[in-house]
C-alpha cells in the first residue's frame, strides 16, 4: 500500500502529459526540481539512519543537521549544472 500514491502520482504525471504539454503548466519545473531534493533527503536521511552515525560519533545533532544541509546545497547546485 505504500507504492500506491507513488504508482498513483506517476499515472496521474502519464495522463497530464498525454493530454497537455507539461511546458504549459507554470511552476512544473519547480515540482522536478522540489521531487530531486525531497527523494536527495530522504536518500540521505535513510544513509544517516543505517549508518547510526550520530549515535556513534558522539557528534552533536546539530553538527548532522548542518552537514545534512551543506550536502543538499551541493548535490543541488551540481545537478542544476549537470543540467544545463
Amino acid at each position: 500500500m505504500q507504492v500506491l500514491p507513488v504508482f498513483m502520482m506517476i499515472l496521474t504525471l502519464y495522463i497530464i502529459k498525454r493530454n497537455v504539454d507539461l511546458d504549459y503548466i507554470p511552476g512544473f519545473d519547480r515540482l522536478g526540481n522540489l521531487m530531486w531534493i525531497i527523494g536527495i533527503v530522504f536518500s540521505l536521511m535513510w544513509v544517516i539512519d543505517r549508518t547510526h552515525l550520530y549515535a556513534i560519533s558522539f557528534v552533536p545533532f546539530y553538527y548532522v543537521l548542518l552537514f545534512l544541509i551543506g550536502a543538499i546545497v551541493i548535490m543541488r547546485f551540481s545537478f542544476k549544472k549537470m543540467i544545463r
